[in-house]
């Protein structure tokens, strides 16, 4: 019995000696790994972006479930805007260990608090938009919204500006659907749907997301523009005059509000409220604009008016030498026969 009773004992001496190794071989570790964030916070203060690198990969590499160490190398290793030109070799390297680092980071078998995974669900998606896969940093930075996310929906936002710049409305439509989850409040996000979607040809969908634009903004020109624009695409020219009439009043120096107007006037076929919107823009232009020339050409052959329509062409040229829509019409006019011409239509 005695040497049963001390071979227990010894067993639990044993057991609690294997404890305190484990533990001193962790601390051991969590030390090295505390050393090697040290050492890049130092080389960062010293502009030794290689060696803030290298230490990071190395805290990585000891410690993947650690997100401190992937959230400091996408900063380094991620633009800030995407970019215009094919990344590097090096480059694609890079985001591609980053992108191995953030899947292993989110586990399991490591364990995120939530914030800290949608931090890494981010910057895995602008990996991806990095990398070129714009579809996939869609779907990754819609799948890391959380509620009233702002950050992300910034996100989103930016990922649709690109894929119009690359015409890909349905991946921008897509961005912004995902961007008005995570921010209903925004209603920037709201009035960028409303421009894609009238971009995509769905002008009764724009037109209410535009009309939600102007009720949440109420007085904001710029709004009222954009919904009067999709009113006159969506055939509702009426409705649209009004607005660009009332966004003319409220601007009454800026040629644009005014040629705004007049081309509205002009697809209702108002011509005498055009001529007086395109009258009065003339006189607010620069000299060198040719704009206006060419929206009263518009409005005169939308009265028949061949010989008015060939004037404003030709002033158009000589506001614009070169110009190249003002030359066409031009051509096509001398080079067409004359017609009959109403002297003041309807």
């Amino acid at each position: 019995m005695r040497i049963v009773g001390r071979l227990v004992l010894l067993g639990l001496l044993l057991g609690v000696a294997s404890v305190d190794i484990l533990r001193g071989e962790s601390s051991a570790q969590d030390a090295v790994l505390e050393a090697y964030f040290a050492h890049a916070a130092s080389a960062r203060q010293r502009g030794q972006p290689r060696r803030v690198r290298i230490f990071l990969q190395r805290a990585i590499a000891r410690a993947p479930g650690d997100a401190r160490g992937v959230l400091q190398l996408g900063a380094i290793v991620l633009p800030t805007e995407l970019p215009r030109a094919p990344l590097s070799p090096e480059q694609l390297r890079d985001v591609a260990r980053l992108r191995e680092a953030i899947v292993v980071a989110l586990g399991p078998p490591a364990v995120q608090d939530a914030e800290t995974a949608r931090r890494l669900r981010r910057m895995d998606a602008w990996a991806a938009a990095v990398h070129g896969q714009l579809d996939t940093a869609i779907e990754a930075a819609s799948r890391a919204c959380g509620r009233l996310d702002d950050e992300t929906a910034l996100m989103l936002r930016r990922l649709s500006r690109a894929a119009v710049e690359q015409q890909q409305l349905l991946q921008a439509d897509r961005a912004l659907e995902g961007a008005r989850r995570c921010a209903a409040a925004s209603v920037e996000a709201v009035w960028e749907l409303g421009i894609v979607r009238l971009a995509r040809g769905r002008t009764a969908e724009a037109v209410a997301l535009l009309r939600e634009v102007v009720q949440r903004k109420p007085g904001d020109l710029h709004a009222l523009r954009d919904l009067a624009g999709a009113l006159l695409a969506s055939g509702d020219a009426a409705d649209a005059l009004r607005l660009y009439a009332d966004v003319a009043a409220q601007c009454p120096r800026e040629a644009r509000c005014e040629l705004d107007l007049a081309r509205a006037a002009l697809e209702a076929r108002a011509y005498d409220q055009a001529l007086a919107a395109c009258a009065r823009a003339r006189t607010i232009a620069v000299a060198n604009d040719p704009e206006p020339s060419l929206v009263l050409a518009a409005i005169h052959l939308g009265r028949n008016a061949r010989r008015e329509a060939i004037d404003a062409f030709r002033d158009a040229l000589q506001r614009a030498p070169g110009n190249a829509r003002a030359a066409e019409g031009l051509r096509n006019l001398e080079s067409a026969p004359a017609t009959g011409e109403s002297a003041n239509p309807r």
